[in-house]
């Protein structure tokens, strides 16, 4: 996690703004494709050249894939999010794809009157498909897949996502989120849930958001009675 508390200590009102500009290489790969979850008004994509998402359009993150296969056993991914509680809504994000990947995050510029402050947060982490022989992404091609990218470290009391990708061949497939003591849905949010159909580029998403009452390291897990059981850890810290 990445925050920025920006504090006017002065006594007259001062206009402020920010950007962050981050380079984005995985392993040997300096230019890595991007997928895009679906909002409101676009469809998921997979992004592998330029392109301009403005604040109506912000999914709630973004992954970097090392390799533009989810499917592939020894590709990494980054992901990179941007809806955290309690940061501001960005006002817009760039990503550059091909040959040197970058994405830069602006807030947008506004007045700060004596004594007020804003912040500013993004996460950032990596993960893996596979390691050696342990698969962090569950089931095979016959009967569909599943992995686990979702927040690994939050804070108490605060929202953090629980996100699963899935590639199914049918409609029907149900998934159930199991939470352990201290840890709950976000009221209107559903445990159990039928994956939806897949975006253009192939693949699923459901995303359940959660918070703790009570630090610790936690694992949750997601199950799908023909896939398997994926397992997630997470930190939240006061």
């Amino acid at each position: 996690m990445v925050k920025y508390r920006i504090l006017n200590g002065d006594t007259r009102r001062h206009t402020v703004g920010a950007a962050a500009l981050l380079n984005i290489a995985i392993g040997q790969n300096n230019g890595p494709s991007f997928y895009v979850p679906p909002t409101q008004g676009k469809l998921a994509r997979l992004v592998a050249g330029y392109e301009l998402i403005v604040r109506k359009d912000m999914p709630d993150f973004i992954s970097a894939l090392e390799v533009a296969d989810l499917n592939d056993p020894n590709s990494t991914l980054a992901t990179l999010g941007l809806k955290v509680y309690p940061g501001e809504l960005l006002e817009s994000l760039v990503i550059q794809a091909v040959p040197d990947s970058s994405v830069a995050l602006q807030w947008e510029r506004r007045a700060l009157q004596p004594g007020e402050e804003r912040t500013l947060v993004f996460t950032y982490g990596l993960g893996r498909v596979c390691r050696g022989n342990e698969c962090v992404c569950c089931g095979s091609p016959a009967v569909g897949r599943m992995q686990l990218v979702g927040d690994n470290v939050a804070r108490v009391h605060e929202p953090f996502r629980v996100t699963a990708y899935f590639q199914v061949s049918w409609s029907t497939q149900s998934v159930s989120l199991k939470l352990p003591a201290h840890l709950e849905l976000l009221p209107g949010q559903h445990a159990e849930q039928i994956v939806p159909p897949p975006g253009p580029e192939g693949y699923s998403r459901i995303v359940w958001l959660v918070r703790s009452k009570l630090a610790g390291l936690y694992q949750v897990q997601v199950e799908a009675p023909t896939i398997g059981v994926e397992r997630q850890w997470v930190r939240l810290d006061d």
